[in-house]
Parts: structure tokens; C-alpha cells; sequence
């Protein structure tokens, strides 16, 4: 190592600090939330204090330091001195400065693992609580005085800003994250015409207590009515105040919705935004279908789209409820040609319908279906007839699927009768790849040949090109999964590779690949099954 110049020794360094992804689907370890998840922000520290040589070259490499991650360790500086006290975050403070000039990715972690829930501390205990604590002694370790203080830290250098994520728990530091980000083109004083945040590629803001966001009325409710758009600048209405931003993500975080229109980069000057994320917003604070339509139509080139307990309400919009429902109904689509990726999630199956009449998106390869925040006993009925045949009304069809070119689906949560699943499944011509999570057992039967349903009179097999079929929480079906693989085999379909898990936590319970099946000896039998 002695003998390596200087400049490889410093890509050596960058490197070695670089994310490490685990299996958990958590915030905290997904790279497409911020490239400073999984980032190993000690390891430039510990470089730096080997030698004098690689104390230079670390401080010599500004990328090494570009990465800062805000949590309750900077808070309390725990990882610099557990005895003398120090200013708070001092270890983001070293980064900015030592980062130079370099492209910032920042992630603020404002949570508390031992959170119970409450939005405001009821006593000064001022510690998180141990086992042995009570309940009402908790107050919070991050608190809304930390958020200022670190944004005091950030704000300056914001011209920097490359992706920025906002974690939090509670609603009160969120709301002076979004007043500071606000603030910050004032702070910042740009010349005329000049974004506060150039740079910025991804924003993302959530608060994590999904239940609370979308439980009516919004809590808490003195800081409800936004008077925010962060890092807005009002002067660059026709390019957008944030020119480069690609990925947008505000998980029970609402802002602005009638002038985020003006925010978004302007698609004539750059490709635009390319991901866009809204979930779990009570209907207090979502946006309107006018303001929703208004944000499509600004960014046309959007490769995903999820939207979860969020959007227009149907409400407003009760010609969508009615029965014959059309596509060819309904007023100018908004054309999305190069969305791949769609992501819906209700409480109101009518609200996703509403999303889907707005918007013609033919190449939608990647469909995942949420019904996990509506306990009816049917909740997506009339919301797989439309992804099937583009109507709410089996009786009557667009001629078309929605979706032609889909390869991959997801299902979740979701109940409805036969019919449903079996006019979608039978749109999904090109899906390979299937999903199933804890859904009826009309969902397994419609994969059945249109003739055994008697559907149609015709020979049809839903789903044809079908290779890997994945079903959590299966219950007692287990069997009757197999018959239905079995017998589409018959007509003429492939055994598709098969992966079966009783819950959500476990194991796989059974893997079908090709005509090989793992399961007890007494539960299958047939030449087409061997043991291995």
C-alpha cells in the first residue's frame, strides 16, 4: 500500500466506503431512497488516522466525505467522545468541510427506534426510555431544535445538494424541515434566474407513521395547511425551480399541491422528472384531481409512478363510480408513453380507478396492485374489470387491455370474485412473472382455462406466457394450486417455476421448477413429479 501513488489510493478509499445492501426492504438500506443508505460514514474517519500519508490523501478526496447521514448518534455525538460534551453534530459539520466543493448526498434520519407513537413529548425527562421506564417520562432524542440545528449546518450548502432524504417519526420536525427548506432560496439569495439547489436529483421526505397519515383528520392539526414548497424559487416558474430533479418521493408529507406544477423541472429543457412517489396523505391534504393532473402533466416522461393512499378522492369525481365505466369515456388522457412502472395502493378501489382514467400508459411493464388499507370484503372488483378491459362493466369493453405489454405483476391484499381476476388475468397475455399475496382463492381458479370456467366458449389459457408464479399466505390452498398448475399444463401452458410461503416471514413452503416439485411424499403424486 506504501507504494501506491496517491490517486489510486484515493479511489481505494471511496471505495471501500461504499453502501453495503442487506435483504431488508427498510428505508434505511434502499439505494433508490439515497446512495448514503448502506454508506459506511466512519470508514473516511478511521482512513484518516492510520498515518500521516493517508490522513493526506483522505483529506486530499472531498468525494470520500460527500456522503452525510444525520441520525441520533451526530445528535448526541456518540461516535466522536461518549464522555466530554461537544457541539451537537459536529460530525456533519467536519463532512461539509471537508467535502469541499464536491456534489452532496445527504440523509437526515430524524427517527427513534424506541418511539411510542405519541407526536409531542408530555414530560422533560429528556432520555430516550429504558424497559424499566414509564411511558409518559419519553421525550423524543431527536427533537424539532435538532432539525434546526442541522439545517442551520446544511442550508448553506445547498447549492451542493445532489439527493437529500428527511426521515422522520413525528410531524413536528418535518414541518420545520419544510420551513427551513423554504426559507432556503431567501437565505440563499441566487441571482436572478438561478435554482438555490442546481444540483438536487432526489427528494425524498417521509414520515414514517403511515396509519397516522391517512387516518382522518390529520394529526396534529394546528401544523395541517402547507405554506411551503421547499427550495422554491418564484422566479423560475418556466424551467422549474429545481431543473435537474429526477426523483421525487413524499411518503405522509404534503406540500404545496397547487404550485408544484412550477416547481418540477420543465420537460422541454431536460428529460424531467422520472419517478415520482405520493403515499399515505389523509384526504384533508391530498391533492385535488385538477392539482394531481396539473403535476402529470408536467412531467410526461415519468418512468414510475406509485401513488399509495394518496391522489384525487373519487369523491369529486363520482361519474368514474358509475356502472360502464369506459377509457373511450373518458375526458383527454394525459399520454405517459414512457411509464414502465405503476404502483397502486387504496383505500377506495375508485380512487385508483380515477388515476388510471387519466392516463393512457400502453407500456406499463411492471403492475403492482395494494389493497391492504381496506378490510371490505371485496375491495378491487370494479378495479380489476378496468385493468382488464378498460370498463367497470363486465357487459361492456374497450376492445383493448389497459395495460398489453405487462410482464410483471403484483397483487396484494386484494378480494374479488372470479370474474375479476379472470378478465384481468386473461388481458395478461405477456406477464412472466406473477405475484400473489395473501388473496382469495379466486384468484389461484382464474388461472384456470377459460373453458373450465365457463368464461368464454372459447379456449383460452389466462396468463400464457407465465414462468415464475410467487404466493404468500397460500393457507390450506396448497394442493389446489398444484391442480390448477397441473392442469394448465394439460392445455398446453408451461409448468411454471413456483415459489410458495405460507406468511410473509417465512421460508418457502414448496418450489415447483420446470416438472420438478419439492413437497411431502403424500401430497403430490404423477409421472410428472420427482423427488430430489
Amino acid at each position: 500500500m506504501d507504494s501506491l501513488p496517491a490517486e489510486l489510493l484515493s479511489i481505494i478509499f471511496t471505495l471501500s466506503a461504499s453502501p453495503e445492501f442487506s435483504d431488508s426492504d427498510s428505508d434505511s438500506n434502499n439505494p433508490a431512497v439515497s446512495p448514503c443508505c448502506g454508506y459506511m460514514s466512519w470508514v473516511p474517519c478511521q482512513l484518516s488516522t492510520v498515518c500521516r500519508e493517508w490522513r493526506y490523501v483522505a483529506l486530499s478526496t472531498p468525494e470520500l466525505w460527500s456522503k452525510i447521514i444525520v441520525n441520533l448518534e451526530d445528535a448526541t455525538n456518540s461516535r466522536i467522545c461518549a464522555t466530554s460534551p461537544l457541539p451537537e453534530f459536529t460530525v456533519t459539520s467536519m463532512y461539509l468541510s471537508r467535502s469541499g466543493n464536491y456534489p452532496l448526498d445527504i440523509l437526515i434520519d430524524a427517527r427513534d427506534p424506541d418511539w411510542d407513537y405519541s407526536e409531542s413529548d408530555v414530560s422533560s425527562a429528556g432520555h430516550t426510555p429504558s424497559p424499566d421506564d414509564d411511558d409518559d417520562d419519553y421525550v423524543h432524542p431527536f427533537s424539532v431544535q435538532h432539525m434546526e440545528t442541522v439545517l442551520r449546518l446544511i442550508i448553506h450548502h445547498f447549492r451542493r445538494l445532489r439527493t437529500l432524504a428527511i426521515f422522520t417519526d413525528r410531524w413536528a420536525p418535518m414541518h420545520k424541515a419544510l420551513l427551513y427548506l423554504t426559507w432556503a432560496y431567501k437565505s440563499q439569495a441566487p441571482p436572478p434566474g438561478i435554482s438555490c439547489a442546481p444540483l438536487l436529483e432526489s427528494l425524498v421526505l417521509v414520515r414514517h407513521n403511515e396509519h397516522m397519515n391517512f387516518t382522518e383528520p390529520f394529526s396534529p392539526p394546528g401544523l395541517r395547511d402547507p405554506s411551503w414548497l421547499p427550495l422554491f424559487n418564484p422566479i423560475l416558474t418556466h424551467l422549474g425551480a429545481l431543473p435537474r430533479l429526477k426523483n421525487l418521493n413524499l411518503r405522509g408529507v404534503h406540500i404545496k399541491w397547487p404550485f408544484l406544477p412550477w416547481w418540477l423541472p420543465s420537460p422541454l429543457n431536460s428529460a424531467g422528472l422520472q419517478e415520482l412517489e405520493l403515499c399515505y396523505h389523509c384526504d384533508e391534504v391530498r391533492p385535488s384531481t385538477a392539482e394531481f393532473r396539473a403535476m402529470l402533466e408536467r412531467c410526461p416522461n415519468l418512468s414510475s409512478l406509485t401513488v399509495r393512499v394518496s391522489g384525487p378522492c373519487c369523491q369529486e369525481n363520482e361519474e368514474v363510480r358509475m356502472a360502464g365505466c369506459l377509457r373511450t369515456n373518458a375526458r383527454q388522457m394525459l399520454s405517459m408513453p414512457r411509464l414502465t412502472t405503476l404502483t397502486l395502493g387504496w383505500m377506495d378501489e375508485f380512487d385508483a380507478i380515477l388515476i388510471l382514467h387519466m392516463i393512457d400508459a400502453p407500456n406499463v411493464r411492471t403492475l403492482t396492485l395494494d389493497g391492504s388499507y381496506v378490510q371490505d370484503e371485496d375491495n378491487a372488483e370494479a378495479l380489476l374489470l378496468y385493468c382488464g378491459i378498460g370498463s367497470t362493466d363486465p357487459r361492456e369493453s374497450e376492445g383493448r387491455p389497459v395495460f398489453p405489454h405487462l410482464r410483471s405483476v403484483s397483487i396484494w391484499h386484494v378480494r374479488a370474485p372470479l370474474h375479476s381476476f379472470a378478465e384481468f388475468f386473461e388481458s395478461a397475455t405477456r406477464v412472466k412473472a406473477l405475484t400473489l399475496v395473501e388473496v382469495t382463492m379466486d384468484a389461484y381458479f382464474a388461472l384456470m382455462p377459460a373453458t373450465l370456467m365457463a368464461i368464454t366458449p372459447s379456449l383460452f389459457i389466462p396468463c400464457p406466457t407465465l414462468e415464475k408464479l410467487w404466493i404468500t399466505g397460500y393457507n390450506d390452498a396448497k394442493k389446489a394450486i398444484i391442480n390448477v398448475l397441473r392442469t394448465r399444463k394439460a392445455y398446453g401452458a408451461r409448468f411454471p417455476e413456483v415459489q410458495l410461503d405460507a406468511t410473509l416471514l417465512d421460508e418457502p413452503a414448496l418450489v415447483v421448477g420446470g416438472e420438478c416439485v419439492m413437497m411431502e411424499s403424500d401430497e403430490v403424486s404423477g409421472d410428472d413429479c420427482s423427488h430430489q
